[in-house]
């Protein structure tokens, strides 16, 4: 009787483990893959993402800058009125 070579010993049990390994994965490679994709479909609007981003940091910094310095922030003019100074309507 032939014996096999060590090689394809190792082969076959190489490719046991590769799917054991794959059976064993499959929920932690669901979520990845499917994060990948996210992120890819991200990548398109990042500088939207990063714009927009912006600008509600700069809102938070001149929202917490008047209310130190006890302003109104106007966001719809972008302006800081003082109290009393507002125009009266007639």
């Amino acid at each position: 009787m032939k014996s096999t070579p060590l090689y394809t010993k190792l082969a076959h049990i190489s490719i046991l483990v590769l799917g054991f390994i794959a059976v064993l994965g499959k929920s932690i490679l669901a979520p990845f893959i499917i994060g990948m994709l996210f992120a890819l479909l991200l990548i398109t609007k990042k500088s939207f993402i990063a714009f927009y981003l912006l600008f509600l940091l700069l809102k938070h910094v001149a929202a917490v800058h008047a209310r130190q310095k006890k302003v109104h922030y106007d966001i719809t003019h972008s302006r800081i009125r003082r109290p009393g100074t507002e125009k009266k309507s007639r």
